[in-house]
């Protein structure tokens, strides 16, 4: 009996103490730890519940059976086609090695029925260069471990990207070595069908030739031409991407000014910065996507870049604190590292980006 009491009372003791904790916890991070009212779901999300990550690298060497279920690449429609988890693009599992010109090439995946299903079409350049992988063993360019039918070599595949100002040519890509041609249309290649929404600028566009190259890291060196960055626009008022496609701006808007986060995320939206409207509060993988690891000297934006942000300037994000929507997170863009602050009385500054997907994180 004494010993049953001596247990309860050290369990007395530590469920005292495990209310103290959390106690302290709430008075130090400024607020109740209580989850937001409703029922609470599961915080984890499969691979299925994930928009494509242009942002990351999906391991394709973990797919078990035929390839079929790893980390990057899906076999779906009966197992006609792969879905490229890094992409959301589907392609054909199978590809024809017939070769045909381009037009031909074109009606033949518009009429294609793979996995008892249509809705195929010629890729274009961007959406072929981002299945390949230049680091791959052996030739075809794609990653290792991948699920698809090609088995040696496969040559120059048509792309539906035409060559700008030549209409009577378009771009093929060579999947052995990831070179890039521009062709006469009556030339022969093979095909290769794809089906998902377009993944490209217009065609006779410039970023259509030099489309985002999810597989590579550019260099920046050489601020508004270098292999990274382009200044566009107005007067050079906005900074291409090339990693991701997205714009930027190039200065901020209200330089040494912070406000709130509902303020900043119109101020945003009611800008038109190099002539153009469109912009918006980035998330915070989109500012993560311009930064690299620390250079030593608290650096973290690319080596060269064309911006003129002073270091450590904090802005804030368009991403909400999940368990807690009245905060939001800001990043600090140059020096690296960020954290949440409370909406309606935390103060940062403000940089806009254009294009991409977004979200509202309201």
């Amino acid at each position: 009996m004494r010993k049953w009491l001596i247990r309860a009372g050290w369990m007395a003791l530590g469920v005292a103490g495990l209310y103290g904790a959390a106690a302290l916890a709430g008075v130090a991070s400024g607020g109740p730890l209580d989850p937001p009212p409703g029922p609470v779901g599961s915080t984890l999300r499969s691979l299925s519940d994930i928009p494509p990550s242009w942002h990351l690298k999906l391991d394709a060497t973990n797919g078990g059976d035929e390839n079929c279920n790893s980390q990057r690449f899906t076999c779906v429609l009966d197992g006609g086609a792969v879905l490229d988890n890094e992409t959301g693009l589907v392609w054909d599992r199978s590809p024809f090695t017939i070769v045909r010109n381009w037009e031909s090439s074109i009606n033949d995946c518009g009429s294609a029925l793979i996995g008892d299903r249509g809705g195929w079409r010629l890729p274009t350049d961007t959406e072929v260069r981002s299945l390949l992988d230049p680091n791959a063993s052996g030739a075809p360019l794609l990653p290792d471990g991948h699920p698809f039918n090609v088995f040696s070599s496969y040559g120059s595949v048509w792309t539906m990207s035409v060559v700008a100002g030549e209409a009577d040519r378009a771009y093929a890509v060579n999947m052995d070595t990831l070179g890039r041609l521009p062709s006469p249309k009556i030339a022969e290649h093979k095909r290769w069908c794809v089906r998902g929404a377009q993944s490209d600028a217009p065609e006779d566009s410039e970023v259509a030739e030099q489309p985002p190259a999810w597989y590579e890291t550019l260099d920046a060196t050489g601020g508004c031409f270098s292999e990274r960055f382009r200044c566009v626009m107005e007067n050079g008022e906005g900074v291409l991407d090339r990693e991701t496609g997205l714009v930027w701006q190039r200065d901020l808007p209200y330089p040494g000014t912070s406000m709130l986060w509902n303020i900043a995320w119109a101020e945003c939206q009611g800008l038109d910065t190099g002539g153009r409207g469109g912009w918006r509060l980035p998330t915070r993988e989109e500012l993560g996507s311009l930064q690299k690891r620390n250079d030593g000297f608290g650096n973290t934006l690319p080596p060269g870049h064309p911006f003129n942000i002073p270091y450590g300037t904090q802005v804030w994000t368009a991403t909400t604190v999940p368990q807690f929507p009245t905060m939001a997170y800001w990043t600090n863009v140059g020096g690296g590292g960020g954290s949440a602050a409370d909406k309606a009385s935390a103060l940062s500054g403000v940089l806009c980006v254009r294009g991409g997907r977004g979200h509202d994180g309201s």
